[in-house]
């Protein structure tokens, strides 16, 4: 007799914390790993910031407002403590599933 064995998916890991409303498929939903300690998001916060830097000083040029220098609308020093738990969907599965604990 074979066991019925629970699929290993993000979903269904006691590490898991939905963010996702539950109205949205549940492989789409997004959650919180918590397995591993929070990593830090410096470069992509740094990179967006940027990049919306960027695209306010073009604005800015494009409707003729007075603006500073470009390294103004630059942000290296912003965010320098930036952390997260990584995001991931519910049918993604990083290799450390552990089932959830039914109470």
């Amino acid at each position: 007799m074979a066991k019925n064995k629970m699929q290993a998916r993000c979903d269904r890991c006691r590490f898991w914390r939905g963010i996702t409303r539950r109205g949205v498929h549940p492989d789409s939903r997004q959650g919180d790993c918590h397995r591993h300690a929070p990593v830090a998001e410096l470069e992509t916060v740094r990179n967006t910031f940027n990049v919306l830097g960027r695209l306010a000083w073009a604005v800015e040029k494009q409707v003729q407002i007075e603006h500073g220098p470009t390294e103004a609308y630059r942000r290296s020093d912003i965010f320098s403590h930036s952390i997260c738990w990584p995001i991931t969907c519910g049918a993604d599965w990083c290799g450390d599933f552990e089932p959830r604990r039914r109470p």
